[in-house]
């Protein structure tokens, strides 16, 4: 199969640069998928994403993977200053989620300018910022959303952070008095690196990332409620990030999503978490459902 693949580079609208592949079938389409890594993540480690920039540019879709400010637990990017552009230090360990809408508007502006009409955003483990964009944004350029993996954050951070409670009143207290940029005594899931201001980013119970908790039957999915666009969620059966059957997480999403024009599932039998050895059987469902929503 002929297909085109262009590098990407732009800028945030505060200067950060950040990189895209784009890959495209031969045949002119106005329909893509970009895809937004969770966190700690980066744009190509995860297997499907390999598989992706094949099968759906072969099934007549583009599709874009996008390296964001919250890539790898460390990283470095260039930002532009009025005296020249100059290395400065990313990754989740500086991030704050809201500065999610600055990323996926930079390139679901760039895939406008290309001439693509019907925009889907793709998120993987942290798919929450592809509805924070949708529901604080309100784009009208976007066509649906595909939520891969929806991560329970609070109950990442009670499972797998010690002391989290102290150490959650020790990041408001650190960040109070202006020292959000220092490192937190103590790491995340995958011994991650985080910052006071990121601890408490993703570590509020009243922040806005938390948008799924499915062990707290109170719990009123605001955000979700919010959904007007077509949403595809999609759970493989053994998932990490949740404290509950992926399947019931699935039925919870549907079900707290009234005002989607379509919510859909898609549950992938003998599968983890990075989808490994069930990437064909994620893409045929992803590339199906794109296909009966355009």
């Amino acid at each position: 199969m002929n297909m085109k693949t262009t590098w990407v580079k732009q800028l945030t609208e505060d200067k950060l640069e950040l990189s895209a592949l784009l890959f495209e079938p031969e045949k002119k389409t106005d329909t893509i998928v970009i895809h937004f890594h969770g966190k700690e993540g980066n744009f190509l480690t995860n297997r499907f994403i390999f598989e992706m920039k094949d099968q759906l540019p072969a099934n007549g879709i583009a599709f874009m993977t996008v390296n964001q400010r919250d890539r790898d637990y460390l990283s470095e990017t260039l930002l532009q200053t009025p005296a020249g552009f100059e290395f400065k230090q990313i990754g989740f360990a500086h991030s704050l989620f809201e500065d999610c809408v600055k990323d996926v508007k930079t390139f679901v502006d760039e895939v406008g300018r290309r001439g693509y009409k019907k925009i889907f955003l793709e998120g993987h483990s942290l798919p929450h910022k592809l509805i924070y964009y949708h529901i604080t944004s309100k784009d009208k350029r976007l066509a649906g959303l595909i939520s891969m993996c929806m991560s329970d954050l609070l109950f990442q951070f009670r499972s797998y952070v010690e002391d989290y409670e102290t150490n959650l009143k020790l990041a408001k207290a650190m960040v109070s008095s202006g020292m959000g940029e220092e490192m937190m005594p103590v790491l995340l899931w995958a011994q991650a690196p985080a910052s006071a201001k990121t601890f408490l980013s993703y570590g509020d119970p009243q922040g806005k990332a938390q948008m799924f908790s499915f062990c707290d039957e109170k719990f009123n999915y605001k955000a979700l409620k919010k959904i007007t666009l077509p949403i595809l969620y999609v759970e493989p059966e053994t998932d990490f990030s949740m404290g509950i059957n992926p399947k019931k997480a699935l039925e919870i999403c549907v079900k707290e999503t009234p005002n989607s024009k379509q919510a859909g599932s898609l549950y992938i039998e003998k599968a983890s978490h990075s989808f490994i050895n069930a990437e064909d059987r994620l893409i045929r469902g992803v590339v199906n459902w794109v296909k009966k929503t355009t």
